[in-house]
């Protein structure tokens, strides 16, 4: 992970790296870029399978609980509001309501069961080295490039 943290335990991060390794060599990376390592900037999915307590407590949590509380106000507002025009706070109110909505299935979409390994992959970014070489200076062309290959070894 991004603090350090092993994502899997000792047997399931030897599967996982043994097999980006086969994808790697299908690939041809290990030749195209003469190297026998790379430090990628990638992320593992789904998050669930690496963040499930923080999607749960923090993303989920604070998703829940603004839909449930501009739904609240939104139907007070619908209710009137003693004799004063509403209708500006509600449709500022529904707005918000829709921006929740929108968060918490921007955060679903990342999130899924896997059985082991299986349905868990990497999005690679960005190759930031390997023996001898930083590519930094390499267009983000050429990084998708390199990721698409990845992707189909």
């Amino acid at each position: 992970s991004r603090t350090g943290r092993s994502i899997f335990g000792p047997e399931q991060s030897a599967a996982w790296l043994t097999s980006l390794a086969k994808a790697v060599t299908k690939a041809g990376l290990w030749d195209e870029l003469s190297t026998d390592w790379l430090l990628l900037d990638a992320e593992v999915l789904p998050w669930s399978v690496k963040a499930r307590p923080l999607i749960r407590e923090q993303y989920a949590a604070v998703g829940a609980a603004a839909r449930g509380s501009l739904s609240a106000a939104s139907a007070s507002l619908r209710g009137g509001g003693a004799g004063l025009d509403v209708g500006d706070l509600l449709a500022r109110n529904e707005l918000r309501r829709a921006n929740a909505d929108a968060f918490a299935q921007a955060y679903r979409r990342y999130c899924w069961e896997v059985d082991g390994l299986r349905g868990v992959s990497l999005a690679p970014f960005q190759i930031l080295a390997s023996e001898g070489a930083t590519w930094e200076s390499r267009d983000h062309l050429w990084h998708l490039e390199i990721a698409d290959k990845v992707g189909r070894g």
